[in-house]
């Protein structure tokens, strides 16, 4: 019995430290406004305020129409440390439409910033995004036109140093692994 105790005792403390910043980190995280915390812990929420408008110069009582929608958002994601001391990781917001031309799923860079977190502090990051489709039906000649992006959802994902993911937070979950897929550029470039 005394052999196994050291050894579940083992396993245990290489879970529970496995993902833990380095104390050392907090030093470097206030000396230097670049530097991301290399193994970051941080819970994220988010939500969005916004919706979409419609604008209709002209309609017929046979089918025929011309539209324009625009969906604007302005959408708040929440930081909150699940570690003590100052932490700070690279967050980026993505808008997630459809383009109604092609029909392929766009995935879009709309924030990339850095953002420093403490201990029982939340912190909130924002960004604004718009996507605008156009419809233009002409029922008695059998004609539709239609361009522009079909907004359906939003992400918020947050990198550490070493350029992993850590968290994601999503308008739907099912969204969550668009911004997984997206790659890692350069800070500020989409």
């Amino acid at each position: 019995m005394k052999t196994i105790l050291p050894f579940a005792f083992f396993i245990i403390t290489l879970s529970v430290l496995e993902g833990v910043p380095d104390p050392g980190e907090a030093a470097k995280v206030k000396a230097d406004p670049e530097y991301l915390t290399q193994t970051a812990a941080v819970h994220l929420t988010a939500r969005s305020n916004g919706g979409k408008s419609r604008w209709e110069p002209w309609k017929t009582d046979y089918g025929s129409y011309d539209r324009t929608d625009v969906s604007s958002y302005q959408l708040v994601c929440s930081l909150l440390s699940t570690y003590p001391g100052p932490q700070r990781v690279r967050m980026q917001a993505f808008r997630i439409s459809r383009n109604l031309a092609s029909g392929t799923l766009d995935v879009k860079l709309i924030q990339d910033c850095n953002v420093t977190y403490g201990t029982n502090v939340t912190v909130t990051v924002s960004a604004t995004l718009q996507a605008v489709n156009t419809d233009v039906n002409y029922a008695a000649l059998g004609e539709r036109q239609q361009g522009g992006d079909k907004f359906l959802g939003w992400s918020w994902r947050a990198l550490d140093g070493r350029n992993r993911t850590i968290a994601v937070a999503s308008s739907q979950p099912c969204y969550d692994k668009n911004a997984l897929a997206q790659p890692v550029n350069a800070p500020g470039t989409p």
